[in-house]
C-alpha cells in the first residue's frame, strides 16, 4: 500500500496538464479523467520500487489499483507489516508518503535471495561521508531493553480466578541475577537496584556479544 496525501496527487494532477501545480493542502475529489493521471503515475513509482529491490531480491507488483477514499481499503490479512516514510523535498514544498509492506513476504524474500544475490554482488567501497552516515543513523537507532522481574506458569483456570490482592510466586530467586532482553534476545544478567530515586539494574553478565542483527 502507498499512501500519498490528496493535496500532492491535485498538484501531480495539474503538472500533468501543463500547469504550475495547486495549494499541496488542497482537497477535493478526482475526476475520472484525474484518477486516471494518478494510476498512470502510480504504475510508474511501481516500476522504480522494483528497480530498487532488483539488486536484493525479486520483487514483482503485478497489479495496482487507485482508491481515493481510505474506507474503501480492506485488507484481508492481519500479518504485521513494515511502513517506510518518504520525505519529498521540492523547492521550498515539502510532502511526506508512506509505502507498506507485508512483513512476511520481505522475511521470507530476503532469506531466500539476499544471499544468493550477494554473492554475485561486487563489493561496494562507502566514501567517508556515507560511512559517517550510517554509523549515525545505528549510534543513534533505538533499541528497546527490558528487564525480565521472573517468569511463572498458570492454568488459565488460575488466571480466571486472580483477583485483586493476590500473590504470584516466581521462579526466580532473589539471590539470582535478572534476565535482561535487548529487543526481546537475552543478551544480559543484572541486579536490580535504585539509582537517583529510579529503578534500575546493574549489568551483572553479558551472555555474548550483542549481533545487530538480533536486535535490529
Amino acid at each position: 500500500i502507498m499512501v500519498m496525501p490528496p493535496g500532492f496527487c491535485i498538484h501531480l494532477v495539474e503538472r500533468q496538464s501543463g500547469g504550475y501545480g495547486g495549494d499541496l493542502s488542497e482537497r477535493r475529489t478526482l475526476t475520472i479523467i484525474e484518477e486516471k493521471i494518478i494510476s498512470r503515475i502510480v504504475r510508474n513509482i511501481n516500476d522504480e520500487i522494483m528497480k530498487a529491490w532488483e539488486p536484493y531480491m525479486e520483487f514483482e507488483i503485478k497489479s495496482s489499483t487507485y482508491e481515493s477514499k481510505p474506507e474503501n481499503i480492506h485488507l484481508a490479512s492481519v500479518d504485521p507489516t513494515i511502513v517506510v516514510g518518504i520525505s519529498v523535498t521540492f523547492g521550498d514544498r515539502k510532502v511526506n508518503f508512506h509505502l507498506s509492506y507485508p512483513y512476511s513476504l520481505l522475511k521470507e524474500a530476503m532469506n531466500n535471495s539476499v544471499l544468493k544475490k550477494g554473492k554475485k554482488t561486487e563489493t561496494v567501497e562507502l566514501s567517508e561521508e556515507q560511512l559517517e552516515s550510517y554509523k549515525y543513523t545505528l549510534s543513534n537507532a533505538g533499541v528497546s531493553i527490558k528487564p525480565l522481574l521472573g517468569e511463572t506458569t498458570l492454568s488459565v483456570q488460575n488466571i480466571l480466578d486472580l483477583k485483586e490482592g493476590d500473590v504470584i510466586p516466581l521462579e526466580q530467586r532473589t539471590d539470582q541475577p535478572l534476565k535482561v532482553k535487548v529487543n526481546n534476545v537475552h543478551k544480559m544478567s543484572a541486579y536490580p537496584g535504585v539509582l537517583r530515586g529510579r529503578r534500575a539494574v546493574k549489568i551483572y553478565d553479558m551472555i555474548e556479544e550483542i549481533n545487530e542483527q538480533e536486535v535490529i
